[in-house]
């Protein structure tokens, strides 16, 4: 089963970049880099179940790890931001590594893109940790500048926010967005038991 995902991800991929080649349009090709990462970040849990002894549970320590050296290899030039990353020693269910995986790849994708000016230092700080028994809190935040004045997240959000508001639904959880000085994107969710 997992040669299968593996390969179909991998055809959606070559889809993407083959798209890529025939577009000329900065938002469109954009639109397409995010896409791409979206399915790295999939591909990756599929990698971890693969390799895993327990075929079910994904270590979200190893993975966090491995999800933000592949944002940072694709990114490129980001030696001016450091990550600051705490994880608790936590193995999630696949029906909830995937939501998670897929936020923390958007919060992390739009806090390297917006948070910090050309060359800025900064610090992006990524943390899942327990606050009670099997709840867990995910949280995303940077030292950037924060939101444009006047912008409101739930009415002026991009796809991105709106794919967090719904994978956040997925858990169960509860979604908090807001500026700490920069971008503090929280979600508390109930850890499920295998």
């Amino acid at each position: 089963m997992h040669h299968r995902v593996k390969n179909n991800l991998q055809i959606v991929m070559s889809l993407l970049n083959t798209q890529a080649a025939y577009l000329h349009d900065s938002d469109a090709l954009e639109a397409i880099s995010e896409s791409r990462y979206r399915m790295q970040a999939i591909s990756l849990i599929h990698q971890k179940l693969y390799l895993s002894a327990n075929m079910a549970l994904i270590d979200m320590q190893n993975y966090i790890r491995e999800l933000i050296a592949g944002l940072k290899d694709n990114f490129g030039g980001l030696q001016q931001i450091y990550f600051d990353i705490d994880i608790a020693p936590v193995k999630l269910d696949v029906s909830q590594a995937v939501p998670v995986s897929l936020i923390l790849n958007e919060a992390l994708t739009n806090a390297i893109k917006y948070a910090f000016r050309k060359n800025e230092n900064g610090i992006i700080y990524v943390s899942l940790q327990y606050t009670g028994e099997a709840q867990l809190l995910l949280r995303i935040a940077d030292s950037g500048h924060g939101f444009p004045a006047g912008f409101d997240v739930y009415t002026q959000g991009t796809m991105g926010i709106r794919l967090i508001e719904t994978l956040s639904e997925q858990l169960e959880g509860t979604l908090e967005i807001k500026e700490a000085p920069g971008v503090a994107v929280q979600v508390s969710f109930k850890q499920q038991k295998s």
